[in-house]
């Protein structure tokens, strides 16, 4: 299994340079969703779990890419998600200003759509108290934000962040591989290495050395 991590940085609702940031990633992993679900999964058939996705923890956004399968070793399925995404920047540039609006104003109405569940609702409040926020008009203002993203901002996402020249891309990559499967593992360690990589062998000790985001406002 491979989960591979573009990191954006922190994206708070309190200042519109955060809500245009999460917005606009949001577009750009729908954007990317299909084509890689289409590419990796129904043409090259590399696994059974194939997705992409945005997701924010404790204000810090990221794009994620995932895929499960035993087709290849991690390392060849990492290869083919770095192939997919060399080609998903002409991918991107291809769709019109319309396409991408409409992708934006889906993701906007469904944000405003009310909870149906008791549990859903409950976690939204929460959401907020633990993020410290406290923006009980999230999903109005940003729905709002969501409806201003344009085309050029989604290309210009990928191209800083996810393109392998941009200037403010931060990659993780997650090779999963199995107890007897250690020979594969020391050879993608090596390749990787050898291409410039870091391995990551004490989880805490390389979390507890990278410098932290700036303080959140409150």
């Amino acid at each position: 299994a491979v989960e591979l991590t573009y990191q954006l940085g922190v994206a708070r609702v309190l200042t519109q340079d955060g809500r245009k940031t999460w917005a606009t990633l949001q577009v750009l992993a729908a954007a990317l969703r299909d084509q890689f679900y289409t590419e990796l999964r129904t043409r090259q058939q590399l696994g059974y779990i194939v997705t992409c996705f945005a997701d924010r923890k404790e204000g810090v956004t990221r794009l994620v890419f995932v895929v499960q399968g035993a087709v290849l070793d991690p390392l060849g399925v990492l290869d083919r998600i770095d192939i997919f995404l060399k080609q998903g920047r002409t991918n991107l540039a291809s769709q019109s200003e319309a396409d991408l609006q409409a992708i934006a104003d889906s993701l906007a109405n469904s944000r405003l759509t009310r909870a149906t569940q008791l549990g859903t609702s409950v976690e939204r409040t929460w959401g907020e108290i633990r993020s410290r926020e406290l923006r009980w008009d999230r999903a109005v203002v940003e729905a709002a934000a969501l409806h201003d993203i344009k085309r050029a901002d989604v290309l210009e996402v990928f191209d800083r962040y996810i393109s392998e020249r941009g200037q403010g891309r931060r990659r993780l990559a997650t090779l999963i591989y199995g107890s007897a499967h250690s020979t594969q593992y020391n050879k993608a360690a090596a390749t990787a290495e050898a291409a410039g990589g870091q391995i990551i062998e004490d989880v805490k000790a390389f979390s507890l050395a990278q410098p932290l985001w700036p303080p959140r406002e409150v």
